[in-house]
């Protein structure tokens, strides 16, 4: 008996299954928050990975660090190539990208009017008489990624806010995969990334915010998998003059915060950066535009709109396929 159970005591325990764990942390002014089915043994070396992962994003492209590539390339003289990071230098690609083919209305060159009507790091006291900061436009930007390099043509100071919280989505997402985790759930202030589904084999479920200043309630509630997903809105950041409200996204073709009657907008692609700078492009674009563009594009996205006191909604693509 005793040499059975020495023998039994020998045998590797079966190792646990995955299970369902939640991690997260502060980046790029907001928290970030993971979900992942894993074995209990990798969860450790991910959670590092991806801290660092999602830091490494913020340090790159901050414009409230100085030390960033951003800031000093925003800081230096125009017209010599300035080395900067692969990941920034894939960034601003992707941005140039979804600018040219959204007709200007995504633009990471806003960055002196955001600082001009207050959002940015180097704010002054808004006069919202006072005319916006002309800004140079996309057009001034060139990049290169190998080696990694960006160049101006003229003064610019480029605003990556409405990109970067996608692409630390999707920098995240990296770590992921690269362990090979089969099912997880990825979000940044609102930016999404889902893969396969919850332990009991049920999508992962995510809510739309009602897109009302200090509203705590949802909208709609989503099922995700294997997508990505991003919403922008004016209802998060803004401030009040005179019964105008003056959002935090600024139209880059005027200088001045939108103005459209779109509170928010949802747009869901394979990867949570182009979602994101899409998201963003579409808000500017409005109510009209806005559709057509996503329609021309083929997007999956769903709009917001403010008529007579409520909200009525407007689908292109196949965002219906999210209800349920």
């Amino acid at each position: 008996m005793t040499i059975w159970r020495r023998l039994l005591g020998l045998r590797r325990r079966p190792a646990a299954p995955p299970r369902l764990v939640t991690f997260g942390g502060d980046t790029m002014g907001t928290r970030y928050s993971v979900k992942i089915v894993a074995p209990a043994e990798l969860i450790a070396a991910i959670e590092i990975e991806a801290h660092a992962a999602v830091a490494a994003v913020d340090a790159q492209m901050s414009t409230w660090k100085p030390q960033s590539d951003l800031s000093r390339f925003n800081a230096s003289e125009p017209g010599n190539w300035f080395s900067v990071s692969p990941d920034l230098a894939k960034v601003v690609a992707l941005g140039l990208e979804i600018s040219s083919f959204t007709d200007g209305a995504f633009d990471m060159c806003v960055g002196s009017a955001v600082n001009h009507w207050g959002f940015g790091p180097d704010a002054a006291p808004v006069n919202v008489l006072a005319p916006p900061t002309a800004l140079p436009g996309f057009g001034s930007i060139a990049v290169r990624l190998d080696p990694p390099a960006l160049r101006k043509s003229a003064p610019v100071y480029l605003d990556p806010s409405g990109i970067a919280k996608g692409f630390g989505v999707d920098a995240i997402a990296t770590v992921l995969e690269r362990h090979g985790i089969p099912a997880y759930m990825i979000e940044i202030d609102g930016e999404l990334r889902a893969k396969g589904t919850r332990p009991d084999g049920t999508p992962w479920r995510v809510g739309i915010s009602q897109p009302e200043p200090g509203a705590t309630g949802v909208h709609h509630i989503l099922a995700l998998s294997t997508t990505a997903m991003a919403t922008s809105g004016d209802y998060r950041r803004y401030f009040d003059v005179a019964g105008q409200r003056y959002s935090h996204t600024i139209d880059p073709r005027t200088g001045r915060p939108t103005t459209s009657t779109v509170a928010s907008v949802t747009v869901a692609d394979a990867d949570c950066a182009r979602a994101d700078a899409l998201a963003t492009a579409l808000l500017v674009l409005g109510a009209e535009k806005g559709p057509e563009m996503a329609q021309r594009l083929k997007l999956d996205a769903l709009f917001l709109i403010r008529h007579e006191g409520g909200l009525i909604e407007k689908m292109t693509g196949r965002f219906d396929r999210f209800f349920g």
